[in-house]
């Protein structure tokens, strides 16, 4: 993932389905952004920002823990959606 370019589809379509909204509201209020614009990034509606970088990092650790707690792997699931 590079800045200015969005997240890929397999990532999108994992964190879509690993993240719950609470999840996005902890990871907004932690880096001082919007449930708004990080939803517009988890949707390839806007591009990765210097700013938003750290956030989508954070969102896939969560994410990564999420399907953990379900006994998969995030490579995995984005593998077979």
């Amino acid at each position: 993932m590079k800045i200015k370019e969005t997240i890929s589809t397999e990532l999108s379509e994992a964190l879509k389905c690993m993240l719950l909204l609470t999840d996005i509201e902890q990871v907004a209020e932690k880096f001082g952004m919007t449930t708004g614009t990080l939803r517009q990034v988890i949707y390839r509606q806007i591009p990765v920002s210097k700013n938003s970088h750290p956030a989508v990092i954070e969102l896939t650790r969560v994410a990564i823990s999420n399907a953990n707690k379900v006994g998969q792997t995030l490579t995995h699931y984005a593998q077979n959606i």
